[in-house]
């Protein structure tokens, strides 16, 4: 997604404040769950409130059968019980924080993974003085002895070996930005 070089990345992603994590999918479970929250008060403040009753009547007295209109409202006088309203309102309140939390979880690891990027970057290890070929001309031509040879080749390799963890590093926490990432370019 950004400018690289095989894995490793030449360049920054987007800042963390340009992109939006409402469209990662631990954030939508979330706003989801959230949402079925806000269907459950509205449910419970429903059924806690008195409703209007509008329609016919049919009633049967003596052995006469009368027709009618019917309005009316039902009014919980006694029923002042509000348990139902606030443990709703809390389990709403509790969803809207765990999406919070989890918002806020993958913004940290966006920005730690960003952090670390640009610290690897910045860090580029140091490249051997000599090359494998020009070690290798120089035994060939008699001018370095066994040992010096080999400590040349062992710094070659250490250098090798520095320069490819590196590369790992930067490939390692690469992937984690773009995990968060990908989602960005779907929309």
């Amino acid at each position: 997604p950004f400018g690289s070089i095989g894995c490793v990345h030449t360049s920054m992603p987007p800042a963390v404040a340009a992109l939006d994590f409402t469209r990662h999918p631990k954030v939508k479970a979330a706003l989801h769950k959230f949402e079925g929250g806000e269907l459950a008060l509205k449910k419970e403040i429903h059924r806690q409130y008195p409703d209007l009753k509008i329609g016919p009547q049919y009633v049967n007295e003596e052995g006469l059968d009368r027709i009618g209109i019917v309005a009316g409202i039902q009014l919980p006088l006694w029923n002042r019980n509000r348990a139902g309203i606030a443990g709703a309102e809390g389990e709403r309140d509790m969803l809207r924080w765990e999406a919070i939390v989890i918002w806020r979880e993958i913004i940290e690891d966006v920005a730690s993974a960003r952090r670390k990027l640009k610290l690897l970057l910045d860090h580029q290890p140091e490249h051997c003085i000599r090359s494998a070929k020009e070690v290798n001309a120089l035994k060939e031509a008699g001018e370095m002895d066994v040992l010096s040879f080999l400590s040349a080749r062992e710094d070659i390799l250490e250098a090798e070996c520095a320069e490819l963890e590196w590369k790992r590093d930067i490939c390692l926490v690469s992937e984690e930005l773009a995990k968060n990432h990908l989602e960005e370019e779907e929309r």
